[in-house]
């Protein structure tokens, strides 16, 4: 209890690379859950300072920002970059500011990119400092886009080149880690690289409101109209790059409707992967099957997934996708790649179902098993509820709070 009292009055800082730009109560992000995220960091630690990158041209997704009045948030502006290179020459501009505002008392809170090494300055400039309440958060694997690209198009010199950076990488962050009291890795994946590192904690990265989960009465009428619906309708959400695979959800697609499976796929999401998802539903004959429906706000996009019978999860390399969360949360069964981000939360057969990665064939049995057996749909949506409630945006930052106050009691 004294240690909540004590966190009221101490100023918890972010230091991201994540750009944004404010204009009055309008906060505009790299994406409008950051704002969110924002907002339910508040309820953890009320005096909240942002340090992140001022673009004021950068107008991607506008966010209303209303916090509570008894918290309070403060942008400071970090140079905006470009690139990598731009990021790492204006790294001097960057630390004369962390200098000058970093506390003693502060909680320092780094995200440790290494593409982007804003947190990971702010990490080293805080031990030097001999900063003692500082906190390392690792939620994305930089190479894993690469590795993906790199494996499909064959190049055997920047697969050797891969390998050396990987290593790189993995040095870089477990130095990050070792000079942190304490560091938390989103996801499975990444938790069982890092496990034994210096008091290395997992979490769930999720943007689902604990009041925003199915009733029990609307899942069971949902489940009754899959069960009298003739027909399963399937939804794909993400980037269309390659690392999410959405060329193997309308390969599941075109084999289902090759064997006279009724379904529909509707891809949600943007990237470069369209004028080949668009060739590849012309060559199927697809047309009146599956839709590309481009990007949609996550607002929308969680009114919209209820119509939804299962989400497909094909990626090849993931960190942790909160769509997972969403999907259960909204009575929407989860058909996923047996990847480690994704086999930590998904019991195959239990609360949803784990394929073979890069195989359509392995995906388009499983919806085929639940085609012709609709009754083994409900007890699954059931399970992926349950999951769902137990993993809400508060119940994260409420863990995460309480593994702050026992790691830093000393120094509250």
């Amino acid at each position: 209890m004294e240690a909540n009292l004590a966190l009221g009055n101490t100023r918890y800082l972010l230091v991201t690379s994540r750009q944004f730009s404010l204009t009055g109560d309008n906060l505009y992000a790299v994406n409008e859950m950051w704002a969110v995220d924002l907002n339910a960091h508040l309820t953890a630690f009320p005096n909240l300072h942002i340090f992140a990158p001022f673009d004021p041209q950068y107008q991607s997704v506008k966010y209303n920002f209303v916090f509570s009045k008894e918290s309070t948030i403060t942008f400071h502006c970090l140079p905006n970059f470009v690139s990598t290179r731009d990021c790492l020459k204006k790294l001097p501009q960057t630390l004369g500011i962390l200098i000058r505002n970093i506390q003693k008392e502060d909680i320092v809170q780094s995200e440790g990119d290494i593409t982007l090494p804003v947190g990971a300055l702010a990490l080293v400039l805080c031990a030097l400092m001999r900063h003692h309440k500082r906190i390392l958060i690792l939620d994305a694997d930089p190479i894993g886009v690469l590795e993906v690209r790199v494996q499909s198009e064959q190049q055997r010199m920047r697969k050797s080149l891969l390998i050396i950076l990987r290593h790189l990488v993995r040095l870089a962050e477990r130095f990050l880690i070792a000079i942190s009291p304490l560091t938390f890795v989103v996801g499975d994946s990444l938790y069982s690289t890092y496990a034994h590192g210096r008091n290395v904690k997992k979490i769930y990265a999720s943007w689902l409101s604990k009041n925003s989960t199915i009733t029990h009465a609307a899942l069971g009428r949902k489940i009754r109209t899959t069960l009298n619906r003739p027909s399963l309708s399937l939804v794909f959400a993400g980037r269309l790059v390659r690392q999410k695979a959405p060329d193997i959800a309308v390969k599941v697609a075109a084999i289902l409707d090759k064997r006279g499976i009724a379904m529909t796929l509707d891809v949600y999401g943007e990237g470069p992967m369209r004028d080949e998802l668009l060739d590849l539903i012309a060559r199927n004959g697809l047309s009146g099957a599956v839709a590309l429906k481009g990007n949609v706000s996550y607002d929308n996009f969680r009114q919209v997934l209820t119509k939804y019978d299962i989400l497909l999860l094909p990626s090849l390399s993931e960190e942790q996708p909160r769509v997972l969360f969403d999907a259960m949360a909204n009575g929407v069964l989860v058909i996923a790649s047996d990847i480690a981000s994704l086999s930590g939360l998904i019991t195959n057969s239990y609360n949803g179902m784990l394929c073979e990665p890069g195989n359509p064939e392995s995906f388009a049995l499983a919806i085929e098993h639940l085609y012709l057996n609709k009754k083994d749909i409900g007890p699954l949506l059931r399970k992926g509820v349950l999951m769902s409630r137990e993993n809400t945006i508060e119940s994260m930052h409420e863990k995460r709070k309480s593994i702050i106050l026992a790691t830093f009691y000393d120094y509250l």
